[in-house]
């Protein structure tokens, strides 16, 4: 494996210094590309100290937002529930017994869908159409690694400095 792994962002942050990989290109419609992630007021020329924008507390009618203490789970006023990230553990585990008893509850339905999907003319991928996808799937993954592989070890023009990544 090629590069250095980093264990800190003080580590990265470092590296990216010592290399000089700490440059923007901001020059027109590059800065759009930024924007979601760095401010740039502070290099427009109309910008002043402490005009920020203040917003009130609360929120327009009809956007309430309710809290339940005993879950710690933020309730959107669409009824989706956002948990606190302290129980995301919980949140990301995943039980395969209720699929399981749901396809058990349904199997009636399920099985008049495909008489249904059968009737029409649908039939199930073979073994030989499976075979040949999970086939060209590999010879997919071979030309990647190759194209990585050829990339890499023709690689001669490793500039230092910065250029410009954006092209219009």
């Amino acid at each position: 494996m090629r590069g250095e792994s980093f264990y800190s962002t003080e580590a990265v942050q470092g590296h990216m210094n010592d290399k000089s990989h700490c440059k923007l290109f901001t020059d027109g419609d590059a800065a759009l590309e930024f924007a979601d992630f760095y401010d740039f007021r502070s290099s427009y020329p109309d910008h002043g100290e402490g005009e920020d924008v203040v917003m009130s507390g609360e929120l327009p009618a009809g956007k309430n937002l309710e809290y339940d203490d005993e879950s710690m789970e933020l309730i959107l006023p669409s009824g989706a529930r956002v948990g606190h990230r302290s129980l995301m553990r919980y949140y990301k585990q995943r039980f395969g017994l209720s699929r399981a008893v749901a396809v058990a509850k349904n199997k009636k339905a399920v099985g008049r869908v495909l008489q249904q999907y059968k009737a029409l003319g649908w039939t199930s991928s073979t073994g030989a159409a499976l075979a040949r996808e999970r086939d060209m799937q590999y010879l997919q993954r071979m030309k990647s690694k190759w194209m990585l592989k050829t990339g890499m070890s023709n690689n001669a023009t490793k500039q230092m400095h910065f250029r410009m990544q954006v092209r219009f």
